[in-house]
């Protein structure tokens, strides 16, 4: 227990297992799906898939899949790492 008034430092591997089951809650909404999302599917994300389907898709600090599930349902084989344990069962 940290003494009143101290500071709790996390490594981000540490906050990311400690919030991992809301993690996703955190980001609903309409401004998050509607602008967001889709801003970040379109201009980050789709652009950048291979052509080929057959290709392998490295999603390296995808936390909970929120990315990697929608690439995989184009059909695309995905490999999802995360540096948190918590956040790769979520994604399960």
């Amino acid at each position: 227990m940290q003494p009143e008034g101290s500071l709790l430092v996390l490594t981000s591997k540490e906050w990311h297992d400690l919030h991992a089951a809301e993690y996703d809650a955190l980001y609903e909404g309409k401004r998050w799906v509607e602008i967001y999302d889709r801003i970040t599917w379109d201009k980050t994300v789709k652009p950048y898939l291979p052509h080929d389907k057959r290709a392998q898709v490295l999603d390296a600090g995808g936390g909970t899949g929120k990315w990697t599930i929608p690439i995989a349902e184009l059909g695309y084989h995905v490999t999802l790492t995360d540096i948190s344990g918590r956040m790769l069962q979520v994604a399960e």
